[in-house]
This record gives C-alpha cells, structure tokens and sequence, in this order.
C-alpha cells in the first residue's frame, strides 16, 4: 500500500479535561505518514499548554494559536495550513483506534474512493460504551450523489465530518461556514457533490464522547436554528433536481421537528411555521420509501399536535438507547 501525507485536523477549545486521551490516540497510529494540525482556538485552560507539550514529543505536530473565532474558523484554518492528499478531521474530545488511519486509508485505495466513511463507537459517559450490532450493513461503495442523498434522508452516510477521510482536492474553492453549529452538513452536502466515488465500512474505528454540554445537547439557544437556515439553503441549491430535493425535504423536516423539541414556549411565530412546512410536506414523505422509520413516526405522531411528538421523543430519550449520530 502507498502512504500518501494524510493531515490531521484538530480544533481544540477548552478541552484539557479530554485533550491528552485524544492526543495519544493520534500519537499512536499505525499510519506513520501523517501530519497533525492542531488549531488552538484561544483556549483559556490549560488546552493550549497540552498542544504545545504534544508538539515537542513528535516532529509531526504542529499547533496554531488563535483568537477563539468557532469551529468553522478553527477548521479554516487547519486546512490553510493542511499539505496532505487526503484529510481527516477529529473532534477533541473524541478519540480514535491506533488503526484508524491505516484502515481508512487502505480502503481509500483499494477501492480508489474520495471519501471514506467508517462507524462510530458512542462513549455516552465515561465507561461506558455503546455499538451497533449490525455494522456490516453499513458495507457500500457509492457514489458521491448516492451519498449526498443518504445523507439527507439520514441513513447509513452521516453529517458528521470525523470518522471520515477525504480527499484534499474537494475542498477546493470551499470554506466552512462561521458562527454556526451545523456547519459539517453544509460542508459535507458541497464535498459529496464533487466526490466520485465513496466508501463505507462497518469497522468500529472511532470513539464519539457524546458531552452533556456539547453544543448539539445544549439547551436552545439562536445557534439552535442554524440548523434551519443551513437546510434551507440545501433546499435551494437543489431546486431543480427533483431526488435530491426530496432528499432535502426530508432533511428540513427533521430540522423543524429537532428545533420544535427544544423551542421555548413563547416562541410561537417560530414554530407555526415550522409546524406549516410539516403539515405541507407530510403526506408525500410518508409515500416516500426512502425516509426513515423514525421520521415517518414522528410525522404520523405530529398529527395528533407536537405535545405528543414530545413526549414519544422524551420517552426515547429517556431508555438506554444511545442514537447512531447521523
């Protein structure tokens, strides 16, 4: 197997407590040729400090200090600076097997695929882990429009930048978008467009700590109706290509159903809208083979008022389950 440069992305904010367990991870891949990017985004604990120490123990490390700017400034950056064929990116509280980039990239060559898709391993708190038990389902080579697709109906392609490695040149002419919180869907939708080819493998490679106070589980917030206007802007950019406009369809729904969940009781006008546009769109996603089960649950539910939504969700929330994040 050739061993192109693989660069290793790495925005870090405020995470000492889950740094170093990360770090080491990296530190210990099979896959030697690598460089590793970590953007210290103005960190004010003692991350910046663990960066710098990590810099000195391997030559392959490099550390950008920074005003803090967002994740989307942070991973800016670290492709400014990235000198490989193919990247990866890895959140920093998250943390990944010693064959992580081996794996992905043996199956990035051997079928001569642009994107690399493996699954996730989720960490709901500490010790304990939780797997999925069917993962040689998620075995496929796909197109990059079949996986833009899959993504949207939220299927076996997730809309999550780590546990996947990317060919450097779709990146080309792109830019993560700042101040939002959902901007790996963005990115992703753009990147899946260009790509050719993509592969997905069922291998357990990447530890995903699911925080209670990541910014996805936070309480809302304005950053919660990123999600909407990202989706929107999907919507779009599709207008015309009628599979991917009911992929995208789907996709706005569950983000009017993710914000109706967390919307604060006096926002009203919000949420007559978002519950006009699932009224609007209910009957033809039902008859669409393509949406999830747990979407079509939620629309046939939402007939009987989103208080009923709620508390099924609520009820879900509430098992051992842990959601595969997609």
């Amino acid at each position: 197997m050739k061993t192109p440069l693989v660069s290793v992305i790495v925005p870090v904010y405020n995470v000492e407590k889950y740094l170093k367990k990360c770090l080491d991870s990296i530190l210990g891949q099979t896959y030697s040729n690598i460089e590793v990017i970590l953007v210290d985004d103005g960190s004010t604990d003692g991350s910046g400090r663990i960066c710098d120490e990590c810099v000195k123990k391997d030559k392959r490390f490099r550390v950008v200090h920074q005003k803090n700017g967002g994740v989307a400034v942070a991973r800016n950056t670290g492709l400014s600076k990235a000198k490989g064929e193919y990247i990866a990116f890895i959140d920093s509280d998250d943390w990944v097997k010693k064959e992580y980039v081996e794996r992905l990239m043996q199956e990035a060559q051997e079928k001569n695929a642009d994107i690399v898709q493996c699954e996730q391993i989720t960490v709901s708190k500490e010790n304990e882990y939780i797997i999925y038990d069917d993962v040689e389902k998620y075995n496929k080579v796909i197109s990059g429009y079949e996986a833009c697709e899959e993504m949207l109906y939220q299927n076996v392609v997730t809309s999550a930048l780590w546990g996947k490695i990317i060919r450097s040149k779709l990146f080309d002419g792109l830019s993560f978008k700042s101040g939002i919180i959902h901007e790996d869907l963005l990115m992703l939708y753009r990147i899946f467009k260009k790509a050719k080819k993509v592969s997905v493998i069922g291998d357990l490679l990447y530890y995903y700590f699911e925080r209670e106070d990541s910014l996805i589980r936070k309480a809302f917030s304005k950053n919660t109706l990123d999600v909407l206007d990202v989706v929107d802007e999907i919507l779009e950019d599709t207008d015309g290509d009628d599979r991917l406009h009911a992929a995208a369809i789907s996709r706005k729904t569950n983000a009017d159903f993710f914000v109706l969940r967390q919307l604060p009781t006096g926002q009203k006008r919000s949420g007559r809208k978002m519950k006009k546009e699932i009224a609007k769109y209910r009957k033809s996603l039902l008859k669409n083979p393509k949406v999830r089960k747990k979407t079509k649950v939620a629309l046939r539910l939402s007939y009987f008022g989103m208080p009923v939504v709620k508390a099924a969700f609520k009820a879900t929330r509430n098992t051992k389950t842990v959601r595969r994040v997609n």
